[in-house]
């Protein structure tokens, strides 16, 4: 993967200076040499060609618009941002020098022009903040380089010198991204808390902040998230986690075999399947007792946040195995005893294997439908068919058939079905203008495109960022 990012940027370096090489021949052309790009300076008036027409009567049309426009800023090879003449709140319209010609001006009026673009600097400083950075050209070392900016609230992008980007972390952001296609978005607000709480924009309503949970108090996570991300702890609807399910799956990898440890991390046993040895060395064993201290963790967060007065509703979810056997998964652990269990199959919600999934949840309202009306098979989802002994199979079975297992996101996803129908509940329930899921142990973000669809600002925490998953929106 390395060596494909490697040769990716090489190859953009290439093309930058290839185009850039071609641009420089096209100035220093003789062909060219006898009609230069004619130049306007700021405050300068110009009026605007008016649109082709090709019609028979475009000879009686005019070909400028009457009414002229001030320059506000130049820009690369003869492009000029222009505004409405007297009308300085105008969004600024970049057109190239063949576009335009000079405007014949009195007195009264350049006073005017000059006056509109001091205005337009000013509210220009004062109103234009990055959106996003989604390219750049020239080269660093020789310092022709330059990042294109989205800027928030307007259309067109534009090009500007790095040194223009006022903060670091967004350019830093943005050239060791993994993938070359990714914009990186700015923050709308200054994190204010320490660096291991750094929060990523993804976009305008999703980021991901990279910490290791169980590191954190779970008296102060959701507030430090809040923090990292400029949002208020009101604001948060719901806390959606799902805990590694490596220990507690009844997957085949995980199933007893025989004598020994090998790969059960749990031993089966134990009703409770509670480690599998009593060995402080054994690597199953510690990554059992690691993964048996998540929903503890979440349990005594979501404790110290509703007594501080943030009700937020959360959602624990985890594919149906040993989990709910744990002694920590019993009633009277949840915050204030409020906790309804549900087990729910995909393929109801669309996935092709049938995958039986546990939710526990604080929401009242929530009932699972799905496309059989309780979220269950039942051996009518319509993912699968009946064979000739009469016996129901789906499409896709992870245990019986292996190697035609899905890999990465697409096994372990949660299916947006069953993510609209969970976060609309949230959604119903909750009177904030302005609503947020976090999304701890947070993997491949499932949650992020359903909660940016129902207009949900998202914000995903986990340990590692996963391959793949940068430009999920």
């Amino acid at each position: 993967m390395e060596a494909v990012r490697s040769a990716q940027g090489r190859a953009i370096e290439v093309v930058e200076e290839a185009r850039l090489k071609y641009e420089d021949e096209l100035d220093h052309d003789r062909r060219s040499s006898h009609k230069p790009l004619r130049t306007f300076q700021p405050g300068d008036l110009v009026l605007r060609r008016v649109s082709n027409d090709q019609s028979v009567s475009r000879k009686t049309k005019p070909t400028y618009e009457e009414k002229p426009y001030v320059v506000i800023k130049s820009g690369h090879r003869g492009n000029y941002a222009i505004q409405p003449q007297r009308e300085v709140e105008a969004e600024c319209k970049w057109i190239h020098v063949d576009q335009v010609k000079a405007y014949m001006s009195d007195q009264t009026e350049r006073r005017e022009a000059t006056r509109q673009l001091d205005e337009a600097i000013e509210l220009e400083k004062a109103e234009y903040y990055v959106e996003a950075i989604t390219g750049h050209r020239g080269r660093k070392y020789d310092g022709t380089r330059e990042v294109l900016v989205k800027w928030v609230g307007y259309d067109d992008e534009t090009w500007e010198p790095e040194e223009g980007v006022k903060n670091p972390e967004l350019l830093k952001q943005y050239f060791r991204r993994g993938n070359p296609q990714q914009k990186v978005y700015e923050l709308a607000r200054t994190s204010t808390v320490t660096e291991s709480f750094r929060y990523e924009a993804l976009s305008p309503t999703a980021g991901f902040i990279q910490i290791d949970i169980l590191q954190q108090d779970p008296r102060t996570l959701i507030k430090k998230i809040c923090q990292a991300a400029g949002v208020h702890p009101s604001q948060v609807i719901m806390v959606w986690a799902s805990p590694p399910c490596e220990t507690f799956t009844n997957a085949a990898y995980n199933m007893g075999r025989g004598e020994g440890h090998g790969y059960n991390y749990r031993d089966f046993k134990d009703p409770e399947r509670g480690p599998c040895c009593e060995e402080d060395e054994c690597p199953y064993r510690q990554k059992a007792t690691l993964h048996d201290k998540c929903v503890p963790h979440l349990q005594e967060m979501a404790k110290a946040d509703w007594q501080e007065g943030f009700t937020y509703d959360y959602v624990v979810e985890n594919p149906h195995g040993c989990l709910g056997l744990r002694p920590y998964m019993e009633t009277n652990e949840w915050p204030e005893q409020r906790v309804n269990k549900f087990t729910v199959d995909q393929c109801a919600f669309g996935k092709l294997t049938q995958k039986p999934t546990d939710l526990w949840t604080s929401l009242s309202s929530f009932r699972p439908i799905g496309s059989t009306g309780d979220g269950r098979c039942h051996s009518r989802c319509g993912r699968g068919y009946f064979t000739e002994t009469g016996s129901y199979k789906h499409v896709q079975a992870y245990a019986q058939e292996p190697h035609r297992q899905p890999r990465g996101s697409d096994r372990v996803s949660i299916p947006p079905l069953l993510l609209e129908e969970v976060l609309g509940s949230a959604f119903d329930e909750s009177t904030m203008n302005e609503k947020v899921v976090i999304d701890l142990y947070c993997g491949y973000r499932s949650v992020a495109p359903v909660a940016e669809s129902l207009g949900i600002r998202y914000i995903g925490v986990d340990i590692a960022r996963l391959a793949g998953v940068d430009s999920f929106v």
